[in-house]
């Protein structure tokens, strides 16, 4: 039996850090899931593609701006931001050639990525104080220290709902022909690195 503190310390800390963590990471796979199934690559991510990039540069103008003041205005710029992102890879997609395949999308994603990591840093650089940019980092690093259970409701019930929403329309968007050839497993002979999401989408499907 735990003594009171350390009931609240798990309770009210720990528990609620794991289980927001697990569902981020669980809605990060379903992207992933989402976007091999479409392109029929298994290299394709949010990350590779510059929705990720896209929406830290969102998230950063609108710190930066002092837009509205909460997670609510950070979420919302950095939506703004992945679209953006998702619109301009698509652009230089077809820009590439008459044909646009999964390798035109993959290419173009990875240029979009290092274009908005570029603004993002610049953004840093030159429009924040030292003190906007500790905490910007801080938050792009990733931060759970203030997580408590109204978080976890919030995360879990909009998890649920966009895990549904992809249920419902996977039949539709797997039939989708952006390739030829379905997607073949790839693996890291690095050792142990921090690409995990190659592994989550193909652990998700199971």
């Amino acid at each position: 039996m735990l003594d009171p503190i350390d009931e609240g310390v798990v309770w009210n800390y720990r528990l609620t850090r794991a289980l927001v963590a697990a569902a981020c990471g669980a809605g990060l796979a379903t992207c992933g899931v989402i976007l091999q199934s479409l392109l029929r690559n298994p290299l394709a991510d949010p990350y590779l593609l510059g929705i990720s990039a896209g929406a830290s540069t969102g998230a950063v103008l609108v710190a930066l701006i002092g837009v509205g003041g909460g997670l609510v205005s950070l979420s919302a710029g950095a939506f703004v931001g992945a679209m953006a992102a998702f619109a301009l890879v698509t652009l230089l997609a077809r820009a590439s050639g008459s044909s646009t395949g999964t390798g035109q999308i993959i290419l173009a994603g990875i240029a979009g990525s290092q274009l908005f990591n570029a603004l993002t840093a610049f953004l840093i650089t030159k429009s924040a104080s030292s003190e906007q940019a500790r905490g910007i980092l801080f938050w792009l690093l990733g931060n759970l220290s203030g997580v408590r259970w109204p978080s976890v409701w919030l995360v879990c019930r909009w998890r649920s709902q966009a895990w549904r929403c992809a249920c419902g329309t996977a039949a539709r968007w797997m039939r989708l022909p952006l390739a030829r050839t379905p997607p073949r497993p790839w693996a890291s002979r690095c050792g142990v690195c921090s690409l995990y999401w190659w592994a989550a989408p193909r652990w998700s499907r199971r």
